[in-house]
């Protein structure tokens, strides 16, 4: 009786019986416990040109980490590169501080100069 339980509970994986793995069925906790939930961040979609060999290097490393255990996308990395170019940029040119919020929005087009 016990053993047709515990057989019961299990689910078998795979197609061939040799690469069958046996794992146990998934039961919901007792009680309406649930984890908090973690608030979003909002996001600003934001566009602009780059490099064909950069965009290229992106495409490749996102291509090779995107499985496990990076899980990396372009988003995340262009965030994370981009967060740390501007830390980088406030160390250097604002004395570590954030820089103050701007008058008023950037226009586009080539920079004043070039």
């Amino acid at each position: 009786m016990e053993r047709e339980q515990r057989r019961n509970s299990t689910v078998t994986l795979g197609l061939l019986p040799e690469n069958a793995v046996n794992r146990r069925r998934f039961e919901p906790s007792p009680g309406p416990k649930q984890a908090p939930r973690i608030p979003r961040r909002r996001k600003k979609r934001v566009s602009f040109h780059l490099t064909n060999e950069v965009a290229e290097r992106i495409r490749n490393a996102v291509y090779h980490l995107s499985g496990p255990p990076h899980r990396l996308t372009m988003a995340a990395l262009a965030e994370v590169a981009l967060h740390h170019e501007v830390e980088r940029l406030e160390r250097e040119a604002n004395h570590g501080e954030p820089f103050p919020p701007r008058a008023t929005e950037l226009v586009g087009g080539r920079a004043v100069g070039s």
